[in-house]
């Protein structure tokens, strides 16, 4: 499926009120969210399940010469702060903007459980957890 753009902005929205109301919510209701934030996710192409299953392996991508190979590139240093716990102190409008910098590299240099374990050490850092 694939979305247009307002589709994209609309789930957007969404995600970012489900992630601001989070240090509200406890319990069932936390882990209800929790699976709301996935689910939108998924559908904005984040993570394995967002992506269609293939039976036989993409074909490589030529890389031209002067272009060096993905693997030649370093793993960006928001990524890199962002997986060594460096935001978990930072106020939550600050890291929701942390979390949409860092969602242009999910499924590149991390993957979506990556990017849910640093959040779950967020919410815990700030004395939110339920």
């Amino acid at each position: 499926m694939t979305l247009s753009a307002l589709e994209k902005l609309d789930l957007a929205d969404q995600l970012d009120d489900l992630i601001l109301k989070a240090p509200t919510v406890k319990g069932l209701d936390l882990l209800d969210l929790n699976d709301q934030m996935e689910e939108i996710m998924l559908k904005l192409g984040y993570g394995a399940g967002g992506a269609p299953a293939q039976t036989a392996p993409a074909p490589a991508l030529p890389v031209a010469e002067d272009e060096p190979a993905k693997e030649e590139q370093p793993t960006p240093e928001i990524v890199a702060d962002f997986l060594a716990g460096k935001f978990t102190r930072q106020s939550q409008l600050d890291f929701v903007e942390t979390l949409r910098q860092v969602g242009d590299y999910i499924g590149l240099y991390l993957d979506l459980d990556d990017a849910k374990q640093q959040t779950a050490s967020w919410i815990a850092a700030s004395g939110l957890a339920a």
